[in-house]
């Protein structure tokens, strides 16, 4: 409909009123409003009936006024009807297209259900869907035919629950004793495909993102599975999803009340799939596959049910709620895992049928065995195992996704589909430009570093922690943390030294975890006996478990030895995490070699290794660091503020001191009788301690405060003594007095 914004004379406010209509009745394509023969416009869209069809998200828009839709009439009439039309209205009878659409696309499934008649050649029958009891009748055709109509049987001759593959919709005109159709129009199909002779060769043509699905298909009993979807005989789905290491994969099984029919394995893409994306790739091939299985069958879908079994119920959760949801929200396309979503929304609207989504709980094998666990249970188990094997096979993690038809987007950022959590990962991705120059230049990185740290590892431990002490480490891996040697910078500390009073003269992050006070040595004490603990519990390599002591050795005046006795396979891991920093550990600055060496040694030591017990580990053993790093901290601002009251750099004894001068500024407002109790001088007080402080303001402050009082009480009423006694006599005056009159005849004084 984009032909509409190029109509000359058009008004931006027409075209706002026609869009209003265009969305709320959510149409895209000129197809999608016009008569299955493509010559008309269709009087429901021309009066602006609303029949919402579009498997498409669509904005929610209020329903439009009639100035909206007398717009949409005129802008239609201007773009596509027939001649030049001086009044329209709702009732104009004439609706012809200037020019009439032709066959139908490969494509235009979707838009083809949106006919309840449709025309089959093959079976040369008219079949007109029965809203109530949804199956559709077929009327064979009559003899009596022409040129331009075919004449049908007004009564049908069977019923069928399947329209075949090659029905198109017709408009269908009642005749008194025959059902009448014009001109139909067929699906275009493309010449130079050739036609495949087996399933096998048929899924090799298939697109890639569905070929990838279904690639990997056992089928041990095809004769029962074929019997089966054309003798209305229900189906079980089950599927199951593993992810471990940035790896993804699925297993699921078709399968009767009483053996498998099919079995399925693959790769759930991303560059970090969930337990969610693996398990709706699962689901998603079993539906793709009896899709494929019933087009190149040419299987005449029935009454036949499907019974889908998933041990996920968010997932479960989330298609049910799409299925029986009235309106699409454009916020679903942000959903994690949104386009598996709605392709599998997708394939279950092609399907048509009865579709019963049931919860399994997962690993009933632990506690019960196989052979007496119920048939789901016993499937869920079999899937399980599909995709942990696949998940074994698989070399590396598939971060470029592959696109989805159904979604009709999708996200690529450097060589990465996002597909979870969208909004979290964009401001990421934008922060990195930012992060990378600056952790660079403050860690004193080399290009490319940056790059191998095992970021996601930090940030699910940051994740994991309260807002405030997140905020903490945000600061301590960006260093700007108010160590003492930034707060004196900026004037706010009266000494750069460390506030434990171990001699140091300036305190930064780097003395921070070396201090030589035994309260802080005794905290990296404890946490390497945590570690310690950890490491035999989790079955830390030891190799790797002997790398942690070397960078935590340091804090207890160990220095790292330079060419440690490793392993040429764990030399390169060590000096890699060199090249992050001494202090990288502390950071949470992990290698990303350090989660796939720990992986090989659980597979060699034959320890359970599926369920990202890698990852786990590595992520406690940076939460236990992190923990002691913020006692660390704790401690040090115990420190600073002066628990015990003998520090001379500590916040309390700066304040003090502050509080003491400012009594001291009082003193021309205090009593004279007063002021001797600042005989001290102001600068001697910066030697003594806090409680020192403290006692002296304990004495002054009342003193202070009491004189100052009483000054002001004073007030006007306070006369000085001269105010008591007369104006002192000039000199002259008393010389005249006494007659002691000047002979200066200038100056001589007459008396009275």
């Amino acid at each position: 409909m984009d032909i509409v914004s190029s109509i000359h004379g058009t008004s931006a406010a027409d075209l706002r009123r026609f869009n209003t209509v265009r969305i709320w009745m959510g149409i895209s394509h000129i197809s999608e409003i016009t008569t299955a023969n493509g010559k008309y416009i269709t009087r429901e869209a021309w009066t602006g009936t609303r029949e919402r069809f579009t498997p498409r998200l669509w904005p929610y828009q209020p329903t439009p006024g009639p100035l909206s839709f007398r717009a949409w009439r005129r802008l239609l009439s201007n773009a596509f009807l027939e001649g030049h039309r001086h009044r329209l209205a709702a009732n104009t009878v004439d609706l012809t297209l200037r020019s009439p659409l032709g066959d139908w696309l490969p494509g235009s499934s979707w838009l083809r259900g949106k006919w309840s008649s449709f025309y089959s050649i093959s079976l040369q029958s008219l079949l007109i869907h029965h809203p109530v009891l949804r199956h559709y009748d077929c009327h064979s055709a009559s003899r009596k035919t022409s040129r331009r109509s075919i004449f049908f049987h007004a009564q049908p001759s069977s019923t069928s629950t399947q329209l075949p593959s090659d029905a198109v919709p017709v408009d269908v005109k009642p005749h008194s004793m025959f059902l009448l159709i014009g001109t139909v129009h067929q699906v275009r199909v493309d010449p130079t495909s050739p036609i495949p002779f087996t399933f096998e060769d048929y899924v090799t043509r298939l697109p890639a993102w569905d070929y990838s699905l279904i690639q990997d298909l056992n089928l041990p009993n095809l004769d029962a599975l074929l019997h089966s979807l054309s003798n209305d005989i229900s189906l079980l789905l089950c599927s199951d999803g593993g992810a471990a290491d940035s790896k993804g994969s699925y297993g699921s099984v078709i399968a009767s009340d009483d053996q498998i029919l099919t079995e399925l394995s693959g790769q759930a893409h991303g560059a970090n799939p969930r337990l969610f994306c693996a398990e709706a790739y699962g689901l998603l091939a079993n539906l793709r596959l009896i899709h494929h299985l019933l087009k190149f069958y040419d299987i005449h879908w029935t009454s036949s049910a499907l019974t889908i079994y998933c041990d996920n119920q968010g997932l479960l959760d989330r298609i049910d709620t799409s299925r029986h949801s009235k309106y699409l929200k454009p916020r679903r396309f942000l959903f994690s895992e949104a386009d598996l979503e709605m392709q599998i929304l997708d394939t279950l609207a092609l399907l048509a049928t009865t579709v019963t989504l049931r919860h399994v709980k997962g690993h009933q094998d632990e506690t019960v065995p196989t052979a007496e666990l119920p048939w789901p249970a016993q499937l869920n188990i079999h899937c399980d195992a599909l995709a942990s094997a696949e998940l074994r096979r698989i070399p590396t993690s598939s971060p470029l996704v592959p696109f989805l038809p159904a979604s009709h987007v999708s996200l690529t950022v450097q060589g990465q589909t996002l597909t979870h959590h969208i909004p979290s990962q964009v401001r990421q991705l934008h922060s990195a430009l930012h992060q990378r120059p600056y952790l660079e230049r403050h860690h004193k990185w080399n290009p490319g570093i940056f790059d191998t740290v095992h970021w996601d590892l930090l940030r699910a431990c940051l994740t994991d922690l309260s807002t405030v002490v997140r905020f903490f480490f945000v600061k301590w891996i960006n260093l700007i943390l108010p160590f003492q040697s930034q707060q004196y910078k900026f004037q706010q500390s009266p000494s750069p030294a460390c506030p434990s009073r171990c001699g140091a003269m300036i305190e930064d992050a780097t003395h921070f975890l070396r201090c030589s006070h035994l309260d802080r040595l005794a905290i990296f004490t404890a946490l390497q006996t945590r570690l310690a603990i950890i490491f035999n519990e989790r079955h830390l390599d030891p190799y790797l478990r002997r790398i942690v002591w070397l960078f935590l050795d340091q804090y207890l005046e160990n220095p790292i030895l330079p060419n440690p006795n490793l392993p040429s396979r764990y030399l390169a891991p060590f000096q890699a995490q060199s090249l992050l920093g001494p202090d990288s550990i502390m950071f949470g600055f992990f290698h990303q070699d350090w989660v796939p060496i720990q992986d090989g040694y659980l597979t060699f030591r034959k320890l359970p290794n599926n369920k990202n017990q890698s990852v786990s580990l590595m992520k406690i053993i940076a939460s236990t660091i992190f923990g002691a790093l913020h006692e660390l901290w704790f401690l040090r601002n115990l420190h600073l503020h002066d628990a015990d009251g003998t520090s001379l750099h500590s916040y309390r004894h700066s304040q003090l001191l502050h509080e003491i001068k400012a009594i001291y500024d009082l003193a021309p407002s205090m009593l004279a009788s007063d002021r001797a109790i600042f005989h001290y001088p102001l600068d001697k007080h910066q030697s003594h301690n806090t409680n020192q402080l403290r006692n002296f303001l304990s004495f002054a402050r009342p003193v202070v405060k009491l004189s100052v009082q009483q000054a002001q009480n004073m007030g006007t009423n306070f006369r000085t003594i001269d105010d008591y006694f007369r104006p002192t006599i000039p000199q002259r005056v008393i010389d005249a007095i006494l007659g002691n009159f000047s002979r200066d005849p200038a100056s001589e004084m007459v008396p009275d």
